[in-house]
């Protein structure tokens, strides 16, 4: 046993002996981190440690609406301009740039043809769907739109293995330190794009609710009067 590793066990053991500092959590932590397991790992896959992935199926109207918003701008220069960013990011990472954010994974989506519209459309609808239950903006945002990104395509496989039980296949996932840089990336590049796009469908939204409420008013019904017989 080296020097190291037996000077490390006791911090290991006292430590783990500690609750997770989550409230409310009763786990104990894990090795040498103030977290247990179970939110370590969120905080490595989200970007925090209470949070949770948001699923498509969590943002479906918010899909609805940025479809109907960019089907009714397709020429729209602020789309375009973002459309150009998301290119050339593909691009780059296609060709082999490893100074570009994700560039692994952002290949993989240039393979797959995931074009720039639907990238920008999965992460807008993902944006607005925060901001409109008002869930947090902070690292958990710019995890949450790397995670819809990369989602886009299947993972590439990496490997498989045979066991009595069947095989189990391993694929190549986006780690904590790329799932950062991707969804800063979008921040930075987008998000002035974004918070317009929030404005936009929320105008959108209030303009059918008046509309609704004008075509439900009831009508005012005139009082009829008897006629005086002669």
């Amino acid at each position: 046993m080296s020097s190291h590793g037996g000077a490390i066990r006791p911090k290991v053991a006292r430590n783990e002996s500690e609750q997770c500092d989550i409230a409310r959590c009763e786990r104990r932590r894990h090795g040498l981190t103030r977290l247990c397991s179970m939110h370590r790992d969120r905080r490595r896959s989200f970007g925090h440690p209470e949070a949770r992935m948001i699923l498509p199926r969590d943002y479906m109207q918010e899909r609805r609406d940025v479809a109907a918003l960019f089907k009714a701008n397709p020429e729209h220069p602020a789309l375009l301009a973002a459309a150009a960013f998301i290119q050339q990011w593909l691009d780059a990472s296609a060709g082999g740039d490893q100074q570009q954010p994700g560039f692994r994974h952002l290949a993989r989506l240039h393979r797959r043809g995931i074009t720039p519209m639907t990238i920008l459309a999965e992460c807008s609808a993902v944006w607005l769907h925060v901001d409109r239950y008002q869930k947090p903006d902070d690292m958990r945002l710019d995890f949450a739109l790397a995670v819809a990104m990369l989602r886009l395509a299947p993972r590439d496989f990496v490997k498989g293995y045979q066991y009595p039980s069947g095989e189990r296949r391993y694929y190549r996932d986006a780690g904590h330190t790329d799932r950062a840089a991707i969804g800063d990336h979008l921040r930075s590049g987008l998000a002035r794009l974004f918070v317009r796009i929030v404005v936009a469908c929320r105008e959108r939204e209030e303009r059918a609710q008046q509309q609704h409420a004008a075509e439900s008013a009831a009508f005012v019904i005139p009082t009829i009067r008897k006629r005086k017989q002669k």
